[in-house]
């Protein structure tokens, strides 16, 4: 990520702007990186600069939340996805199902209402 980060400088001093695909690239790489903190900091600051996140941003965002089985981050995730006017998709619909299962004790009746709604 921190090489990621001189290259958004770097960007910003040439006078390109970062969109939503720089600040999901950015997301991304912290994520894989395991550092969940950062790359929430890049989903506030993508908001702060009015860009507006995309079905990809707050899918990388679940990722480790659906891992960990921890459901209600992941709903939280999808429900900003909607509250931006976005629609579900099946890699949404993925991170919440893995999230249920892998939710200690397992949810297996809640991915039942989530695959139905």
């Amino acid at each position: 990520p921190n090489t990621g980060e001189a290259t958004v400088t770097r960007m910003q001093r040439s006078g390109v702007t970062p969109h939503v695909v720089t600040y999901s690239a950015m997301i991304n790489a912290c994520v894989k990186c395991d550092d969940v903190p950062r790359a929430l900091g890049w989903l506030s600051e993508m908001r702060s600069k009015g860009v507006r996140p995309d079905v990809v941003t707050y899918t990388t965002l679940a990722q480790p939340f659906a891992k960990a089985g921890d459901w209600r981050e992941v709903e939280k995730f999808m429900g900003m996805l909607e509250e931006d006017g976005l629609v579900l998709n099946e890699y949404c619909y993925a991170a919440l199902l893995i999230s249920y299962a892998s939710s200690n004790p397992k949810l297996s009746d809640k991915g039942d209402d989530s695959v139905m709604d």
